[in-house]
């Protein structure tokens, strides 16, 4: 079973390992600071938790965070140079596999060291060569959004929920970035938007104690985006009017405003 990696390093210098580690327990206390009782694990309750695909040409990163030849690493550019995948990896491995291993990138939780965490992947998007060649594969939207059907939002596991919900996340930042939205063709789109408000709903009961408002956003971001490249128009008379809906598309930040995703959802809804 993969697992998704948790925060333990950052792009930046060692000193800024603190921060990274209180700004990601700062972002995991959001998800559980008005949780009043455990959801209990229920199988019954859906089919499954998702479990990431173990793919053959998926890259293994010789080097991971709590391993001691990673403990000698002394920089960040240390760390990005030694995940960087070989270029023999980025011209053989299948689209799909390179997508799994983007999910496994060990430095892919530094978003969170970012203020807005969505300015971390962009940054990502262009320093990891493994994301930058994701973005060339023509199949990229293809894939991503099959791989989104997949995963199961509503039924949680009963450890790791961290990794577990933040990896949809991901997923749906890459989604939203604009040259993926733009490989869609115009079914793909409807299909996304629906995925999307379905994840919502899924996450929606679990707010409290697993994904928090960062789940939802990120879900609500992916709608946003594809609203706004379809020039949607109940969507774009809401973004002239909104400033705030502006810096929303811009970058998923809600400057504290959650009340920004409600209309957002239910504009997805009537989406056709």
């Amino acid at each position: 079973m993969a697992t998704f990696p948790l925060p333990s390093t950052s792009l930046r210098p060692k000193s800024m390992k603190s921060t990274v580690y209180c700004l990601f327990g700062a972002l995991f206390a959001l998800t559980s600071a008005c949780k009043k009782e455990p959801v209990a694990f229920n199988p019954e309750a859906c089919s499954a938790p998702f479990v990431a695909p173990v793919l053959a040409d998926a890259y293994r990163y010789p080097l991971r965070p709590g391993t001691a030849a990673w403990a000698q690493l002394r920089t960040g550019q240390q760390m990005l140079d030694t995940c960087q995948l070989p270029p023999a990896v980025l011209a053989t491995i299948s689209t799909p596999g390179l997508v799994e291993t983007c999910l496994e990138y060990p430095l892919l939780p530094d978003i969170f060291a970012r203020t807005v965490e969505y300015h971390g992947m962009q940054s990502l998007l262009q320093r990891f060569n493994g994301l930058v060649e994701l973005q060339r594969r023509p199949d990229a939207a293809a894939v991503l959004l099959a791989r989104y059907q997949r995963m199961g939002a509503g039924c949680v596991p009963p450890t790791g929920q961290a990794a577990y919900s933040f990896a949809f996340g991901y997923v749906e930042y890459w989604l939203a970035h604009e040259p993926v939205v733009q490989q869609l063709s115009a079914a793909q789109r409807r299909d996304l938007v629906r995925e999307a408000v379905r994840k919502y709903d899924a996450k929606k009961p679990r707010t409290d104690d697993v994904y928090g408002v960062y789940g939802l956003k990120t879900a609500v971001f992916v709608m946003a985006r594809v609203l706004h490249a379809a020039r949607y128009a109940p969507f774009e008379a809401a973004l002239a009017a909104d400033p705030a809906l502006g810096v929303f598309l811009a970058e998923a930040n809600i400057q504290g405003r959650p009340q920004l995703l409600a209309p957002i959802v239910e504009q997805a809804r009537k989406f056709q």
